[in-house]
């Protein structure tokens, strides 16, 4: 026992000269507290090997600051590392570059937002043929590009000059036809170039009585309609030739960015999906959709014209007009306004028919325009593009108009590609909350979310 007292008491001394060594003593007080306002506060048993010297080792080596959970204890007041505050600011600083850079950069590339957008769609329309190419040329992928661009260009121009040739000489024929002979009406004052017996049926008609149009003066009408429709046709062709010129330009602008598409479409994507912060399965879901709106829209767009044009071109060639492939070309063009594409070509063609007398011909293009022409987009559209995006017709109607609104004749491929992708959004936005979505509303929900 004796032997066990003096280890105890000699170890007592050991600790006591032990604190007098580190400075702890009353008298070295403030020279403590000074040297511990250097040194990192609470440090673990195994960083006494560290040096104060070489903060960054420490902080290198993944460690965490105690909580008060901890098992030792609390540790005092923490302080914020450099590090987190640093990666934090150069964060906030990117995003606001980031910010403004894109914010300056939208008014310089809204012209070319459109055409590049159509090029993508063609490129994806049109990659198996690239990839064809591609292999006949043995994986060079510039100069099948170029190939592959010079194609289609051959087979879009080709047709294209053949049908405005025709259609030109058609359009001069019209205006040397009728001009004249509505000019010397009006000059007359008669109106000898419609049929006189038509016209006396319509003034014993009970509706004329009626509605009193015989006190209408036709003739102040028929000058005023013909200078409206004079200065209607001068601003339509300065737009067209204005437009024209806009046109070539963005379609050089689709040419050479579906160069880059097929070409680096690859590296693209897949640059695409890096900078996505989206899973995996979204990715897919969002491009699978892109791909699938745009082929649908183009394939249906491209069919439904060809077939309305066709049978309006063959339904007024029957019914004798001259300039039927002028007005067929005009339907193929109009197709793609949902609807009312053949409408605006068919219906005033009846309209004229009856008003020169010829009763049987506005008879026959009124009801092929109802039962035939004006069905086939009521009828294939639905199952080309609605079905084949997954979309409602009436989502289908409405952005195919709102995008020729907002970007011209080409927006009838990128409004419906915009709707789909903001549908394909909402899908994913369901599957991702699709359990509070499911959950069953009650009173005690609403309130705990209000508490929140």
């Amino acid at each position: 026992m004796l032997n066990l007292d003096k280890e105890r008491t000699a170890m007592a001394e050991e600790r006591q000269d032990g604190d007098e060594v580190n400075g702890t003593a009353p008298e070295q007080g403030e020279a403590a507290s000074a040297g511990a306002a250097e040194k990192p506060a609470n440090k673990e048993p195994g960083d006494q090997k560290a040096s104060s010297d070489t903060p960054a080792f420490s902080a290198g080596c993944g460690e965490r600051p105690k909580s008060d959970d901890s098992p030792n204890g609390p540790v005092g007041p923490e302080k914020r590392p450099e590090e987190t505050i640093s990666k934090r600011l150069n964060r906030r600083t990117l995003l606001a570059m980031l910010l403004l850079l894109g914010a300056s950069l939208v008014p310089i590339m809204r012209f070319f937002v459109v055409p590049v957008v159509m090029a993508a769609t063609l490129a994806a329309l049109f990659y198996p043929l690239y990839r064809l190419i591609r292999k006949g040329f043995r994986g060079r992928r510039a100069l099948s590009s170029l190939a592959c661009c010079g194609l289609l260009l051959l087979c879009l121009l080709a047709p294209t000059y053949l049908l405005v040739h025709v259609v030109t000489l058609q359009t001069i024929d019209l205006y040397k036809t009728v001009v004249p002979k509505v000019r010397e009406a009006i000059e007359k004052g008669e109106t000898d170039f419609l049929n006189d017996n038509f016209i006396n049926r319509i003034r014993r008609s009970r509706a004329f009585r009626l509605l009193r149009v015989d006190r209408i003066d036709w003739q102040t009408v028929i000058q005023e309609s013909a200078k409206a429709l004079g200065k209607a046709g001068t601003i339509i062709i300065n737009k067209t030739s204005s437009g024209l010129f806009g046109l070539v330009g963005k379609l050089a602008i689709v040419l050479f960015s579906m160069f880059y598409f097929f070409m680096d479409g690859e590296s693209i994507v897949g640059h695409l999906r890096y900078l996505s912060p989206l899973r995996r399965n979204y990715e897919d879901m969002i491009l699978d959709r892109f791909l699938l709106i745009s082929r649908a829209t183009l394939k249906g767009t491209l069919v439904i014209g060809l077939i309305q044009g066709s049978l309006g071109g063959l339904t007024l060639l029957i019914a004798g007009v001259n300039t039927w492939l002028l007005w067929g070309f005009i339907m193929v063009i109009l197709s793609v306004i949902p609807i009312a594409g053949a409408f605006l070509v068919m219906v005033p063609a009846s309209i004229i028919q009856f008003l020169m007398g010829n009763i049987w011909q506005g008879i026959f293009i009124f009801i092929a325009n109802t039962v035939v022409i004006s069905n086939i987009d009521n009828l294939i559209r639905p199952r080309l593009v609605g079905r084949g995006a997954k979309m409602h017709d009436l989502l289908i109607f409405t952005s195919t108009i709102g995008g020729i609104a907002v970007f011209g004749i080409m927006g009838f491929v990128v409004g419906p590609v915009i709707a789909a992708l903001f549908v394909t959004v909402l899908d994913i936005y369901a599957l991702e909350y699709h359990r509070e979505l499911s959950a069953p509303y009650t009173t005690s929900n609403s309130r705990a979310a209000a508490d929140r």
